[in-house]
């Protein structure tokens, strides 16, 4: 763009106000540095400068200079330095060399624009002709087309056109934004050399700058998963990120994923550079290993907290995880086979486990039934403020349209343990057991500022909440329903009579309670009183009772 002699009082009030308003770092800088003008060393750039200009005779390089800031990205400022009386293209037209330093005040490189850059000076209508000593004046005048990139206000003292003769002209140079966009390969399948056991792998390329023309065919993906055929699918995204799947595909084996330089580019037409490549290996253990644990080894995980294990063998090696008192702890049992209640019908959680792990039967545990839904914890030492469990089918995070069982089971600690084994107990659907042992697995250090008041504890909840059923015929409405527990509790002859003619229903279902207030009840009673003491119940209670209806059975069973 050219600006006329008419303009030229404008163009520098307004310059003058950029600067003011607009500067950049480089303009105004302020330095705790004094002298005493002496030089403590001189560097000459001229044509004889290795990486320097190209000059011929009175081409006057050095009329004008001025600081360009960091135009290569190296950390060093720039120069724009004027040639007014360069011959390029015509007689004395003028020329200005751009002028990359390094911090010793060398020459990096030097480019030069004059009357035959495209889309330089001569793109103008009335271009550069012979004595209009383009250069003879430049300024940096910042970011005015806000790409980035400086622009430059090059003066042509003698410049001609259609009005007159040597009247005059400064050029806008609007300089070229050169910035390759980068790209990145992350996935949250695992970290890059890593194994998983996914049969699907999920990733996400990042671009430094929105970009363009990137399709799913510009990903390299190599391996030997899939018969050595992996292949990027599921691509989806735009702009500066963009994310796809690798799948296993018909076998195991390893999945490299990057993508090259040139297959994207940003606004300015630069092209990107090349990515990182990203490693996984793909190892579905087999089926068949299963028959060695029958539950949950080799097949399932044991998380404590958000640190997950995949159980191999019976006895493993872990981390310790370390809470504070008060703080909650879980543990969780997950298994990708048969996602029923069946599964895992029972499960318990053995802690205080120290020198010799086999010895767990008379560690603090707590005990899940997940066909009753029922909870029981134990610790002589009363370890535990509350604890409980729940059991949950969930989506596997590592194979899509695959759902996970899980037993969750939660404890607050009430008091520091040492490092202690953990034990996890499971039994099938015909009792049988399988044990399995995480090694130094939980410490629990203490917490001053935390305790949970009665209060408190009686607010926390960690088991879904329990549903009601209706009470059964013999339970008379009028009677307070710790009568009954009382008796089922001590009187051995009435807990026989029930459990013989009601073989499907625990007491406290029978009678309408939930297993809290059950254990409520229980808690209570401290000096139970010798059983002739006890009122009898009508001969109608303690007589055999007729069998269970039909709908009471099966009302219980679906529970």
């Amino acid at each position: 763009m050219k600006i006329r002699k008419r303009q030229i009082h404008f163009f520098i009030l307004l310059f003058a106000m950029c600067s003011l308003l607009f500067h950049t770092p480089f303009d105004f800088e302020a330095f705790a540095v004094t002298s005493d003008t002496t030089i403590d060393s001189t560097v000459e750039i001229n044509d004889t400068t290795t990486n320097g200009p190209v000059l011929a005779d009175s081409d006057s390089f050095g009329f004008s200079v001025a600081n360009i800031g960091d135009l290569d990205g190296d950390g060093v400022n720039d120069l724009a330095v004027g040639a007014n009386d360069d011959d390029a293209g015509c007689t004395d037209c003028g020329a200005v060399h751009i002028i990359f330093m390094n911090d010793d005040g060398t020459v990096k490189s030097a480019k030069e624009i004059n009357q035959t850059t495209t889309n330089g000076p001569n793109s103008d209508p009335n271009s550069l002709t012979s004595h209009d000593i383009f250069g003879s004046s430049v300024a940096n005048i910042g970011y005015f087309d806000g790409n980035g990139v400086i622009d430059l206000a090059v003066g042509a003292w003698y410049d001609d056109d259609a009005s007159g003769t040597d009247i005059g002209a400064v050029h806008i140079l609007f300089l070229h934004e050169t910035t390759k966009p980068t790209v990145t390969i992350t996935s949250t399948s695992g970290d890059s050399g890593d194994t998983v056991s996914s049969t699907t792998l999920s990733y996400t390329a990042t671009f430094s700058e929105s970009t363009s023309n990137f399709v799913v065919g510009d990903i390299t993906v190599t391996g030997t998963a899939n018969g050595g055929s992996p292949a990027a699918s599921n691509f989806a995204g735009s702009g500066t990120t963009y994310t796809f799947d690798v799948v296993k595909g018909s076998s195991d084996g390893t999945v490299l994923v990057s993508v090259a330089a040139g297959v994207a580019t940003d606004a300015a037409g630069n092209e990107n550079t090349a990515s990182n490549t990203y490693t996984l290996t793909i190892h579905i253990p087999s089926s068949g290993t299963c028959s060695r644990h029958v539950i949950l080894g080799n097949c399932g995980t044991i998380a404590i907290n958000n640190d997950e294990y995949r159980i191999i063998n019976t006895w493993t090696n872990v981390p310790t995880t370390e809470v504070l008192v008060g703080q909650p702890v879980t543990v969780t049992l997950s298994t990708p086979n048969s996602p029923t209640h069946t599964k895992i019908p029972f499960a318990s959680v053995h802690i205080e486990v120290f020198s010799v792990p086999l010895n767990y039967k008379q560690s603090a545990h707590v005990d899940y039934s997940i066909m009753n839904n029922q909870v029981t914890y134990v610790s002589q030492s009363q370890l535990f403020q509350v604890a409980g469990a729940t059991h949950r089918i969930v989506q596997d995070p590592d194979a899509k349209n695959l759902e996970m069982f899980e037993v969750v089971f939660t404890m607050i600690f009430a008091k520091p343990m040492e490092t202690s084994h953990v034990v996890v107990e499971t039994k099938n659907k015909f009792g049988i057991p399988e044990t399995l042992y995480l090694m130094s697995a939980l410490k629990v250090n203490e917490n001053l500022q935390q305790a949970l008041t009665l209060e408190e504890k009686s607010k926390f909840s960690i088991v879904d909440p329990e549903s009601v059923m209706k009470p059964l015929g013999f339970v008379d409405p009028e009677k307070d329903p710790s009568h009954y527990v009382k008796r089922y509790l001590t009187e051995p002859k009435y807990k026989e009579w029930f459990d013989r003619n009601f073989p499907t229903y625990t007491i406290y279902d029978a009678i309408g309670i939930t297993f809290a207030e059950y254990q409520e009840i229980e808690s209570q009673l401290v000096d139970p009183e010798p059983e002739m003491e006890m009122d009898p119940e009508p001969e109608m209670e303690m007589d055999p009772e007729p069998e269970p209806t039909k709908k009471e059975k099966s009302k219980r069973q679906r529970r």
